[in-house]
């Protein structure tokens, strides 16, 4: 193994991109697989930055920057110290790298650096008040014209707030000109898009925070050859899409787009949606406002014939039907969250979203959707016509009723009791006679089981894939789940089980972030 040629090496270390802990290992093997690992861990070295501010993260942003300081040419440095910059002092007993890192850097992420903890950033901590506003700018400055000269082919640039020309710096037309992602505000300065778009031709991914139109983004967005990947966060409404010159040139790259991100400018989606005929990823956020329907049938032959996830979350159930209804089998993956039901559309509902989804979703893998006992039926009707299923995800359904902005001062909200003995037992059942055979994982929110109705559940799941079952319940201290006879016996009921091969693994605790069940998209 520790011979392996360094291609093939590189090739390895690169699925361990995000195993820092397994490529750390790799360093102490020999030279090559050091020198190797070194290239990987140095693409994206900002990634250790990206934490809460605690003395740990002190120490690490100091040596990454004494790093970045010890590659300085001797113009920055004499730059620096005329404008009482003195920050090599303490450098001169330093080696110097083994290694040349800034030319490994592939990602350039200046947010992490504004990454804050009691008001202060990376730089207030590094050069505490040694340096008055002018003299961070130009120290700054000098760091991004050492990574633009070093690093040969950046893929990534966050220019969040970013205040510099950065097109400008020697080397930029090599360095950017294979930029791959582009991470901005249409705020930032106009004149850095522009001097950008001269360079930069292919850009596959834009994540834009807009609240003003900007010339100089629009301009950059045209140029683009291979827009593919767009995530719009929309601050507010104070230009929308619809009408600034940035959504105009969107809707120029909707033919190419695979994966859209939109949050809370619906409207611009409804101008988009029948120019979408390659997209495989979409996920809209909206604001609980008036957009209770998109008005999809308006074009009847238009169809998402390539989309495999969708992503919805404070919306409508109504835009989430009519989006389903004009796909053609492809969805595999349904992620739901907050969703509202108009009184405009009464008749677009929980049970009806998930028939929606039995009927036009055969090949569903992953489904994640509000439940409550009045639609079982619907769920019989998902697991018995979707039978690919491999994950199923239900959690409390929390309808808000909504017409239009005035009724948010005030919206009806309806919560539905999980801990419904009748509900719990209920869905279990459906679950056993229902559930195809590819299901293997399940998560249910807010749940309390009977000990004798999980046994019973579990007994029936014997043959059939190993389990992994998760489930959150209620923290109420009288609850009669929460007494030690209970947790013993449910203890001991998922060690009988786990012995007997049924189960996998079981859960019965706060999963926010579960790398378990994230599920492969």
């Amino acid at each position: 193994m520790s011979n392996l040629n360094k291609d093939i090496l590189l090739y390895i270390f690169e699925e361990l991109f995000e195993d820092k802990n397994s490529l750390y290992s790799c360093l102490r093997v020999n030279r090559l697989w050091c020198e190797t690992a070194v290239t990987i861990l140095w693409k994206d070295p900002w990634i250790f930055l990206n934490r809460t501010l605690t003395l740990k993260l002190q120490k690490r942003a100091n040596v990454f920057f004494n790093i970045i300081f010890l590659n300085l040419s001797e113009e920055s440095k004499n730059c620096l110290l005329s404008e009482g910059i003195d920050i090599f002092k303490d450098l001169s007993l330093q080696k110097s790298p083994l290694f040349d890192y800034i030319s490994f850097i592939k990602y350039i992420k200046n947010q992490y650096c504004y990454v804050t903890i009691n008001g202060k950033n990376i730089y207030d901590i590094l050069f505490k008040n040694d340096y008055n506003d002018s003299q961070r700018s130009l120290l700054e400055k000098e760091i991004y014209k050492l990574f633009v000269s070093k690093c040969s082919r950046i893929k990534y640039l966050d220019i969040t707030d970013f205040r510099h020309s950065l097109y400008e710096f020697p080397g930029s037309e090599k360095s950017l000109l294979e930029l791959n992602e582009l991470n901005c505000r249409s705020e930032d300065d106009s004149e850095l898009f522009f001097g950008l778009a001269h360079i930069c031709k292919f850009i596959e991914s834009f994540h834009i925070l807009h609240n003003y139109s900007n010339d100089g983004l629009a301009k950059l967005i045209e140029m683009q050859q291979k827009l593919k990947y767009l995530k719009i966060d929309v601050v507010s409404h104070n230009d929308k899409l619809s009408n600034c010159n940035i959504g105009q040139e969107i809707i120029k790259h909707a033919h190419n787009l695979i994966y859209l991100s939109i949050e809370k400018d619906l409207e611009f989606f409804e101008t988009l949606f029948s120019k979408l005929i390659n997209i495989q990823k979409l996920e809209l956020c909206g604001t609980s406002d008036k957009w209770t329907s998109l008005n999809l049938d308006k074009n009847l032959e238009f169809v998402y014939s390539e989309l495999q996830v969708l992503n919805v979350s404070q919306i409508t159930y109504s835009i989430a039907i009519e989006i389903i209804k004009k796909t053609t089998g492809s969805i595999q993956k349904i992620w739901t969250d907050s969703m509202h039901i108009s009184n405009l559309s009464l008749n677009c509902n929980t049970g009806h979203f998930i028939q929606c989804i039995s009927q036009f979703c055969p090949n569903l893998k992953y489904v994640r959707i509000a439940l409550n006992d009045d639609y079982l039926d619907n769920l019989e009707s998902l697991l018995t016509n979707c039978k690919l299923l491999e994950g199923l995800y239900i959690y409390k359904d929390k309808i808000t009723f909504t017409t239009n902005m005035s009724l948010l001062q005030n919206p009806r909200l309806f919560i539905y009791n999980y801990n419904n003995p009748q509900f719990t037992d209920k869905l279990l059942d459906t679950l056993i006679g229902f559930a195809p055979r590819t299901l293997y994982k399940i998560r249910i929110n807010y749940c309390n089981f009977k000990i004798t109705v999980l046994d019973r559940f579990f007994n029936h799941w014997k043959g059939r894939k190993t389990l992994h079952l998760y489930s959150i319940v209620d923290k109420d201290p009288n609850d009669r789940f929460y007494n030690l006879n209970y947790i013993n016996e449910m203890k001991n009921l998922i060690e009988k089980y786990t012995n007997e091969g049924v189960i996998k693994k079981f859960q019965n605790c706060n999963f926010n972030d579960d790398e378990d069940f994230k599920w492969c998209y």
